[in-house]
């Protein structure tokens, strides 16, 4: 490094240095994270026993920076109820910045629109194209 002043390296060695730390440090949060809750109506008409064939349910979603993510499984107290669980199966999926979003859990390919602290959400499942509404919760 003969010739070079050592001012010069010390700043391209510091700017170098910065380009790598900083990415991993300075993150804004995205407009949609946060803890949603996704709610399905019934649907299907009845089954065998009488009760409606795909019943209703709610699903929680965690965003953090334009990804949905979590392990999640049926609640063994409340089967309509979706819970966070280690030992679920994970939900994944993105969030574009107009607020749609896909998702994945189980067998299910989710979409969707997130606007203000609302969402709306679609897909086909064993009883058909069935939709759901839900909320941003605290």
């Amino acid at each position: 490094m003969e010739g070079i002043p050592a001012k010069s390296v010390a700043v391209a060695l510091l700017t170098i240095a910065t380009a790598f730390i900083s990415p991993g440090i300075v993150r804004a949060a995205g407009p949609f994270d946060g803890n949603w809750v996704l709610n399905a109506a019934g649907a299907g008409g009845r089954s065998e026993s009488g009760g409606i064939a795909c019943s209703a349910f709610r699903i929680p979603l965690h965003i953090s920076n334009n990804r949905i993510s979590g392990t999640y499984a049926r609640s063994p107290s409340k089967p309509t109820e979706i819970v966070a669980n280690p030992k679920g199966s994970p939900m994944t999926g993105t969030v574009q910045p107009d607020g749609s979003f896909t998702m994945k859990w189980e067998a299910y390919n989710v979409s969707g629109k997130l606007s203000g602290n609302s969402l709306t959400a679609a897909w086909t499942g064993q009883c058909g194209q069935r939709s759901a509404t839900g909320s941003r919760v605290q």
